[in-house]
């Protein structure tokens, strides 16, 4: 409950130094103008991120970074489909995302060569239920194995 205080101080005191940088800045404004305009508890939220990204060392940050810059340079359509996903993944019930993960954990672990040859199977077996009509007619990709 103490952190949380602070952590509330600690906006207070951006917040109040926010117009007279804004000055500056156009584009603060906007941003100081978006920060006032954020619920509370969204507030905090970012707060809470900011502190874990400050804790992080350099080199996992210059990996989020990179990640980040990779993900804007993707044109709209494919970002929010990997938004989509990561909405369906996060609303999935806790046990279903924990052997999604030990699944995805256990595919990274399997030689390039073993990956690629999965992956042909895979391709030879979807062929062959469009081409045969079976499957199971949703045309998505089902649960497989």
């Amino acid at each position: 409950m103490k952190n949380m205080k602070y952590i509330l101080i600690l906006a207070a005191f951006m917040a109040a130094a926010l117009p007279a940088r804004a000055a500056e800045d156009p584009g603060q404004a906007a941003r100081a103008a978006a920060w006032e305009k954020l619920p509370d508890a969204e507030k905090t939220r970012v707060l809470a991120n900011y502190e874990r990204w400050k804790k992080l060392d350099p080199e996992k940050k210059a990996q989020l970074t990179s990640k980040f810059e990779r993900f804007r340079m993707l044109p709209e359509p494919r970002r929010q489909e990997l938004r989509a996903r990561w909405s369906r993944f996060q609303a999935m019930p806790e046990g279903e995302r924990n052997k999604l993960i030990k699944k995805f954990q256990k595919w990274q672990k399997l030689s390039k060569e073993r990956r690629e040859e999965l992956r042909r199977e895979y391709r030879q077996e979807r062929k062959g239920e469009r081409r045969g009509g079976s499957g199971s007619g949703g045309g998505g990709r089902g649960g497989r194995r």
